[in-house]
């Protein structure tokens, strides 16, 4: 049995461990210790006094610190592309409403280049409403635009002159090069925990990002997608899933996490690093010990 991989997302932090030489320095360290892939979110911006509910909490509370923003997924993941050479890098995730997609999917394929390949694209379709209002973008039908852009991006990775006729992009005669350096693009790995969020992998994604659920929550929501997935009539040796966690104390508790997680077949656990406060090195360090540990357990 294979060991479950283990990542790093480089999350909000209040403020400390900004600067794009702080996010080289930690993509590399996460590459020297061994990880499998390092994360980026995205946020244009966020809103004071919004309104909207965090979905990834109890509460519907979310606390990025008093000064909230990190930089631009795609350009991020551009320097730590150049700072490294073997981890995988995604953006964990990419907010697609808001994006333009003919931009977009030459945008990616500059990261794709950049990274020789070792890019993958995660998307969601965002939870910040005020955000979108900020942004001139349609909150209403977020997700079925999400999914025609990505119908829209793939043509543009694929074909040599590009048509697309959906709802909410339109074009043709499109001549867009270079293309990716894989033939089929980067994976489109879709986040959210929901049932749209399931239906959407099995539809146009490759993979799943599930964020801070318990196990029976994992459990549930893994064998929900799987019979999505069958129902498509995808292949279940294809689908790759994705789980991400807030750091937590002790590194114990999150190693009976990822046991647990990869009895349900899920590939890969990334955890956010960054905090107020915190070295983010340490956090990357313990990762690394989480997943010898894995490793070893896989061996045995």
């Amino acid at each position: 049995m294979s060991a479950m991989q283990v990542g790093a997302l480089l999350a909000f932090d209040g403020g400390r461990n900004r600067g794009m030489e702080a996010l080289a320095s930690c993509a590399r360290h996460a590459e020297d210790v061994g990880l499998s892939s390092f994360w980026v979110p995205e946020h244009v911006v966020f809103i004071d006094g919004a309104t909207s509910k965090y979905p990834y909490s109890v509460d519907g509370s979310a606390n990025f610190g008093k000064r909230p923003g990190v930089y631009d997924p795609l350009i991020a993941l551009t320097v730590a592309a150049t700072a490294t050479t073997r981890i995988r890098l995604g953006t964990g995730v990419l907010i697609l409403p808001q994006r333009e997609p003919v931009t977009l999917a030459q945008q990616v394929v500059a990261l794709d280049h950049a990274s020789n390949g070792r890019f993958d694209l995660g998307i969601g379709i965002g939870w910040l409403r005020e955000e979108f209002a900020a942004l001139g973008v349609p909150w209403a039908q977020r997700g079925a635009r999400a999914e025609d852009y990505v119908r829209a991006i793939r043509a543009l990775w694929r074909d040599d002159v590009v048509a697309h006729d959906g709802e909410f992009a339109t074009f043709s005669g499109v001549l867009a090069w270079p293309k990716p350096t894989n033939a089929a693009g980067p994976a489109i790995i879709v986040g959210g925990n929901t049932d749209a969020a399931l239906a959407r992998v099995a539809s146009i994604g490759d993979g799943w990002f599930g964020w801070n659920m318990d196990i029976s929550e994992v459990h549930e929501r893994v064998a929900a997608l799987r019979s999505r997935w069958a129902a498509a009539r995808r292949d279940q040796a294809t689908l790759r899933l994705i789980v991400g966690l807030p750091w937590a104390q002790p590194i114990e508790g999150l190693v009976r996490y990822a046991v647990e997680l990869a009895a349900l077949g899920v590939d890969e656990l990334v955890v956010a690093v960054a905090a107020p406060g915190i070295d983010n090195r340490e956090r990357l360090d313990g990762l690394a010990t989480l997943a010898n540990e894995l490793a070893s357990s896989a061996d045995g």
